[in-house]
């Protein structure tokens, strides 16, 4: 799971385009809303980053079935 230092972010994209590049994280999903990697679910609100650990990373939900 990346923790990331900066959690004020201009867009989601943004950040999609740092987890690509600086890190060793790799996007599963995103939605426009949400970004989802094997291992963490990120959002924004007001440029401000949240993060949450993925339930179950083996489990496919009906949302994430067309990955």
């Amino acid at each position: 799971m990346y923790i990331p230092k900066k959690l004020k972010w201009e867009t989601l994209g943004a950040f999609k385009k740092h987890l690509e590049t600086e890190t060793t994280e790799k996007v599963v999903l995103f939605n426009g809303y949400e970004i989802i990697t094997e291992t963490t679910r990120y959002g924004m609100c007001d440029s401000q980053l949240s993060y949450r650990p993925v339930e179950n990373p083996k489990i496919k939900t009906k949302r994430d079935k067309n990955v």
